[in-house]
């Protein structure tokens, strides 16, 4: 009997109906809404003006939001997180860095160990550590690799 990758299986599934993708989307979109709610640390919550509330964390803390329905507040945590889950880290930035490095063999593995060392010593503790890659200039790491050992 011929063995099929399952690729081909979901090909013949869609195309013959035995699979709905338009229910597979939605699917998706449910877990991935209950991973972000799950996520979510703040209560959702009704108020006596029949006004749903909840906190999102920001700048100050957290920042109390406010919504008609729950299922709008639902929205806009999920909508936050979604967002923040895009947006590369400066943790998750060094790392595709330094392993790029290591692959090209632009630096041998005690190097990269020495790097990763100096990271987790100079950042991981600190608030720089918390900003988004994005707000970095370019070629911070180049920099930061240099000042190390200078």
């Amino acid at each position: 009997m011929e063995q099929f990758s399952s690729m081909e299986i979901l090909n013949f599934a869609l195309e013959n109906g035995i699979i709905d993708s338009n229910s597979i989307h939605t699917q998706m979109q449910l877990s991935e809404r209950k991973k972000y709610l799950e996520e979510h640390k703040y209560a959702i919550y009704q108020g006596k003006d029949g006004a749903w509330y909840t906190y999102l964390p920001g700048e100050n803390d957290r920042d109390k939001i406010k919504r008609k329905s729950q299922e709008a507040v639902e929205d806009v945590v999920c909508e936050f997180y979604r967002k923040r889950h895009q947006e590369p880290t400066i943790q998750r930035v060094f790392y595709e860095w330094i392993d790029q490095k290591l692959e090209y063999k632009e630096i041998r593995k005690q190097t990269y160990d020495r790097y990763e060392t100096d990271f987790l010593r100079f950042f991981v503790n600190n608030e720089f550590f918390k900003d988004f890659a994005k707000s970095l200039r370019r070629g911070i790491f180049e920099s930061f690799g240099n000042f190390c050992y200078i």
